[in-house]
């Protein structure tokens, strides 16, 4: 799939999204992002087949673009208007679009995330011949199958689970299947029966054929917006409503969607003590109380080993419009200003604006080796990985962070400043 950008398809985890139309299959990827990228208009948002490779490394998501007529180009996407405009133009051959996603870690391989038009607009017939190609070609890897809580058992999607039911058999446990319900937020937990719901829509996928399947019921829009919050990225009116409306519900307890899931049943599991019956959901979400999991969290990530982490390089040859300069060093003047802009997100005040702003212009118009550029990276990524871990503990325990964000970011400066004056290539 990806061979044409230089990745090896053995190393990489297909995870193909689908869905019919309205489904809120474009927020949900948005939401695995963390970040607005492809549009989610009630419409028919995709028109292409749209690969998203996952590179922990990367700083930005961009959009590799191949056109009918040989041309390429590599362009920032900085809202989801690029990427709405890529479906209006038949003269595009084919996309890919890079980014870090960073609530998947990579190991081995790399995930690509493909997102698939939706296989009931009636609008163009080609939606559905792309998709079912695609899926055809499958032969490991995931497809996650989003239902739309409101309209599920429709004949679109009938038919639409019915062409991937032989193809999950076929694959002799290769290629898995997950679905995911979304808009469950729209049930009234007072009025609407949500258990009800979910059971009627397992009942509906086992007559169908996907015997004991996982089903997950979410609210796409609402991890969207949370995580757009948490990434310090702007929101419109509109979301800024809906996100107080949505945080209003989900902070309370008793709309935890996790509880309405069925994975692979065995959430249907009790455990009887004393004549006592104790459900193993309930008893998961006890030991999550307890702190335990955020230890043995902290834990699996000393044991990852970085060593044997797959890094993809894409390989996309612009041709007359690549820029050619000196391989081994690059500007310092971009490479602080973005690194800079990254820390402020995380932590903003008067004075951590004023120590950017000053090795911002020490920066100015010098050169930094290559190496100094992996090693500014590095103390980016280990800010960002620290300040959200704190930030998480916050959330969870409902407590103040008490300055420690603030004091990883300042440490994160000084780190930069003594990179920097090692370097002894600058210019």
């Amino acid at each position: 799939m990806l061979k044409s950008y230089g990745i090896d398809d053995s190393k990489i985890f297909k995870i193909v999204v689908i869905a019919t139309m309205s489904s809120g299959k474009s927020t949900f990827i948005n939401a695995l992002m963390g970040t607005e990228i492809l549009p989610s208009q009630n419409q028919a948002c995709t028109a292409k087949i749209m690969p998203i490779l996952d590179n922990d490394t990367a700083k930005e998501f961009k959009a590799y673009i191949d056109y009918s007529d040989g041309k390429r180009d590599v362009i920032t996407l900085d809202s989801d208007n690029v990427v709405n405009g890529f479906n209006a133009k038949n003269e595009i051959k084919q996309i890919l679009i890079e980014g870090d996603i960073k609530s998947i870690k990579n190991h081995s391989r790399a995930t690509v995330i493909i997102d698939t038009p939706g296989t009931n607009f009636s609008g163009d017939s080609t939606h559905q011949e792309e998709t079912y190609k695609l899926l055809d070609k499958l032969d490991e890897g995931l497809i996650l199958y989003i239902i739309n809580a409101t309209q599920f058992g429709i004949n679109d999607d009938l038919e639409l689970m019915l062409h991937i039911q032989d193809k999950v058999k076929k694959s002799e446990n290769k290629l898995k299947i997950l679905f995911v319900v979304n808009k469950i937020d729209e049930f009234d937990l007072q009025k609407e029966d949500i258990r009800k719901t979910m059971n009627s829509i397992r009942e509906y996928i086992e007559g169908n054929g996907m015997k004991n399947p996982t089903i997950i019921p979410i609210s796409a829009l609402a991890a969207k917006l949370f995580r757009q919050a948490i990434n310090r990225e702007k929101l419109t009116r509109r979301e800024k409503r809906e996100f107080r409306n949505y945080y209003d519900l989900f902070k309370n307890n008793n709309y935890n969607l996790n509880k309405f899931a069925y994975m692979n049943s065995k959430n249907n599991e009790t455990i009887e003590i004393d004549g006592e019956v104790f459900s193993e959901y309930d008893l998961l979400e006890a030991i999550n109380n307890t702190g335990i999991n955020l230890v043995e969290n902290i834990i699996n990530e000393l044991l990852f080993d970085e060593i044997n982490k797959y890094i993809p390089k894409v390989k996309f040859n612009k041709g007359k419009n690549i820029k050619k300069g000196n391989n081994n060093q690059t500007k310092s003047e971009e490479i602080i200003k973005r690194i800079n802009i990254d820390l402020l997100k995380i932590y903003k005040d008067y004075e951590i604006a004023k120590e950017v702003k000053r090795i911002e212009a020490y920066s100015k118009n010098k050169q930094f080796h290559n190496l100094t550029y992996e090693k500014l990276k590095k103390v980016y990524d280990e800010t960002y990985r620290e300040s959200g871990e704190i930030m998480m503990k916050c959330v969870i325990n409902k407590c103040s962070d008490n300055g420690s964000i603030k004091a990883i970011v300042e440490k994160a400066i000084q780190n930069i400043e003594m990179i920097i004056e090692d370097d002894k290539s600058i210019k």
